[in-house]
């Protein structure tokens, strides 16, 4: 098949030879994403193409080795957190931005021979930010750089005096018409009936996980009568699962996606695209994530809608009570709501004070300062300086409060345990939500040493070859907690050839040590107990750090709910991961804190005696 951006290829080569810095702007279909990178590869450029997705990342290098004739792993590799495919005749790797900003902080060198290609750029990830911003600090040092960015929607025009006038190559991409139709919220299942009867391929974005299922079950009711393929695609599905979506049956399919769907991956006999109108978005408040369910962009809608018309006419069918024109003409960068602490204390350690750096999209500085504050609370940086903590945690692949957790781990002999724990701390729970701890360990004070416990029994249990093992386990998470274990030892493995720190010794195994490395990670969230009025047996939790903020109630099946508390100190503190879900912050991950653990804390003034006597009776 031809791409439409076949016939813009001398144009895009001769300009990238000719400038540091092209922009492509080409609607989605013109084949931007597969063929840029080879035009770039024929001229004898070694290439890294960025992706803001690991399944794009994925399934744009196969196909681009398909292209090529070559095995994925060759010319062609990927490079993601989780999955790595490249050799030392790699010369065009397509990762995720989030990867290569670790690899800038390892010393990531551009060279002649070397293109950067930051794909999807209107996504605006707050990777891509950094990316953006980082790239523009290089221009003006390093005359050898070069890079392509490229979009589908872009504030192309801003982008170009952003990078001082750089050229604007606009592709056109879909040739076929698509006809737009709305429907309200609650016709959203039969319309999906209706186009699926109709004998068309569908396409239908859903906000969540949770939506997909709701839809799937809906439509897989007994006695409806619909005859059609019901697949998945969400970016915690297999290749396997994924490549299914690009099939053809006998039967129409309909594809129930969430916004993965929405750039990169083309899957390309697509009739009809229903669209639910939604997004889930985290979002963060007083340092809680937040679930959020959002209207979508008009940039975003014709994304969606350009899934479908590539090769013949197509249907798009927004069903949602909010009109296309109310909608906000580009969605909120990240960079703009998210929490800044991890971005500032990476740049920090390359050397670079956020408040020199230039952004597309400028952060407020209350932002900044909150960031800056977390960090100082949790000793990674005093005085806007990065502490020797701080310096470690930057080289490792998590989270900053994880990474606090393995520093300590490291000092306390008691790595092989947390890497663990900080692998499901990132991830999220072993249990399935129906499943007592009870079943597996013995322990109450902590769902993590819980988790702990339940991944040792999966492991015991796949060497017995124990039938039905995941039965009451999540099989998914439990793979991906093993991959990120992994490489998180493989990480610090690494770190230890340059830094004696890393040298990780045999672990003690003592849960005491374990659970004081867990408290240094989350001492931003640690917790006491709050018993309303008139309440004889229920219990709430305050922040420590926000005395006035909203209470929290743990999560159900915590194996903390097992304490008989009338035993106990009836005024006691936790650690626990907060979210919030429709105005109710949940606390996950909870462990009892023993009041000895504050004093290990130094810069953290603690207002026992104040807390009790304002709000504990």
């Amino acid at each position: 098949m031809k791409h439409p951006i076949f016939d813009f290829k001398t144009q895009i080569v001769n300009t990238v030879m000719e400038n540091q810095v092209t922009i492509v702007v080409a609607e989605t279909g013109a084949g931007k994403s597969t063929q840029i990178p080879q035009y770039m590869l024929e001229r004898g450029y070694k290439v890294i193409i960025t992706q803001p997705r690991r399944l794009a990342a994925i399934s744009l290098a196969e196909r681009v080795s398909d292209e090529q004739n070559m095995p994925i792993g060759t010319l062609i590799g990927y490079h993601t957190g989780y999955e790595r495919k490249y050799s030392k005749d790699t010369n065009c790797t397509f990762c995720t931005d989030g990867l290569l900003l670790v690899k800038q902080l390892g010393g990531f060198a551009k060279s002649e021979q070397t293109i950067l290609i930051i794909d999807e750029v209107h996504e605006w990830t707050l990777a891509m930010e950094v990316l953006v911003a980082n790239l523009k600090r290089e221009l003006q040092s390093n005359p050898n750089t070069k890079a392509i960015i490229v979009s589908a929607t872009l504030e192309s025009d801003m982008l170009s005096t952003f990078f001082n006038n750089a050229p604007i190559i606009k592709v056109s991409g879909r040739s076929f018409n698509v006809d737009t139709f709305i429907r309200k919220e609650g016709e959203l299942i039969s319309t999906i009936r209706e186009v699926a009867q109709n004998g068309k391929n569908t396409l239908v974005f859903l906000p969540g996980k949770k939506e997909i299922n709701e839809v799937k079950m809906a439509l897989e009711k007994d006695g409806e009568g619909l005859e059609a393929k019901i697949l998945i695609l969400h970016s915690e599905i297999s290749s396997e699962e994924q490549m299914l979506c690009f099939e053809s049956y006998q039967i129409p399919k309909i594809i129930l996606a969430t916004n993965v769907a929405q750039t990169s991956i083309t899957v390309p006999d697509i009739d009809v695209v229903i669209d639910s109108g939604f997004e889930n978005r985290i979002e963060i408040e007083d340092n809680v994530e937040r679930l959020c369910k959002k209207d979508i962009s008009q940039s975003d809608i014709k994304q969606r809608k350009g899934r479908t018309g590539r090769t013949k006419p197509g249907e798009y069918y927004l069903c949602s009570n909010s009109t296309i024109e109310s909608r906000p003409e580009f969605s909120t960068p990240e960079i703009q709501w998210l929490n800044l602490a991890q971005v500032i204390l990476r740049l920090t350690k390359m050397g670079i004070k956020v408040k020199d750096i230039e952004f597309f999209h400028q952060p407020d500085s209350k932002q900044i300062e909150s960031a800056y504050e977390r960090l100082n609370y949790l000793g990674m940086m005093k005085n806007e300086e990065i502490t020797p903590d701080g310096e470690k945690v930057a080289m490792l692949p998590t989270s900053i409060e994880a990474g606090k957790m393995l520093i300590e781990a490291i000092r306390r002999n008691v790595f092989e345990e947390v890497a663990i724990i900080v692998a499901i701390y990132e991830i999220g729970f072993l249990l399935d939500k129906q499943c007592e701890y009870s079943e597996f360990t013995s322990e109450e004070g902590s769902d993590l040493l819980a988790e702990l416990d339940v991944y040792s029994y999966i492991l015991k249990g796949m060497r017995k070859k124990v039938p039905n093992l995941f039965a009451k386990i999540n099989k998914r998470n439990f793979y991906k907690i093993k991959e990120l274990k992994e490489k998180i030892t493989h990480d610090v493995q690494r770190l230890s050839a340059s830094d004696d720190f890393f040298n990780v010794g045999k672990s003690t195994h003592d849960r005491e040590q374990i659970l004081i490395s867990i408290f240094y990670g989350m001492i931003e969230n640690i917790w006491y107990s709050f018993k309303p009025k008139n309440s004889l047996f229920y219990q709430y939790y305050k922040n420590m750090r926000n005395i006035m903020g909203k209470m929290g109630d743990l999560v159900r099946g915590s194996c903390i709910f097992s304490i008989d508390w009338s035993q106990e100190e009836k005024f006691y503190y936790i650690i626990a991961k907060p979210f919030t879900k429709e105005s109710k912050t949940v606390l996950t991950m909870a462990t009892v804190v023993k009041p000895e653990w504050l004093d290990l804390i130094p810069n953290v003034k603690w207002r026992v005696e104040e807390i009790k006597a304002k709000y504990y009776e």
